[in-house]
């Protein structure tokens, strides 16, 4: 009777081992699944962070650029305005009647707006461009830049058009 149990003994000893590495390989798993889910999480918020900021510099560029249409800027003979406090510099575009410029709106953030007043003859046509990047310069005349090989740019755009008076 006593060989038996000394038999049975022995041949239990590795349960508990394999039971300790089932439950850590288990716990591991979790982990990484929990970590997995929490990564493709943080990226989907910046995602939408930087989608965001493009919106916002499209939408602020659509903006200055009705503004500046208002005030009249458009065919005047100077060449450094302000919007929101920001000095732009108006540039001619390929064509009479078309103006384009670049607002600067943060380190992160930037619009490029293009202006046609003699859209179809008789109407004004505004397209701003958001992106959630740098801008090359700070000091006028700024541009976007415009990387096309980094993944993480986004750009928004907005378009306006309206009769002219």
């Amino acid at each position: 009777m006593n060989t038996t149990r000394i038999h049975k003994r022995e041949s239990e000893k590795g349960v508990a081992l394999l039971f300790a590495i089932l439950m850590t390989s288990t716990l591991l798993l979790v982990a990484l699944g929990i970590s997995k889910i929490s990564y493709k999480e943080i990226l989907f918020s910046i995602e939408a962070r930087d989608s965001d900021r493009a919106f916002t510099s499209a939408d602020t560029g659509l903006e200055c650029g009705m503004y500046l249409d208002k005030s009249g800027v458009f065919g005047t003979v100077s060449d450094t305005f302000y919007c929101q406090g920001i000095p732009i510099v108006v540039s001619l575009g390929a064509v009479v009647d078309q103006y384009e410029f670049s607002l600067p709106l943060s380190p992160t953030s930037c619009a490029q707006v293009y202006v046609d007043k003699n859209y179809l003859g008789t109407s004004t046509k505004i397209e701003a461009f958001g992106y959630n990047v740098r801008q090359q310069q700070a000091t006028p005349p700024a541009t976007c830049v415009v990387n096309a090989t980094n993944p993480r740019i986004v750009s928004r755009a907005l378009r306006a058009t309206y009769e002219n008076p």
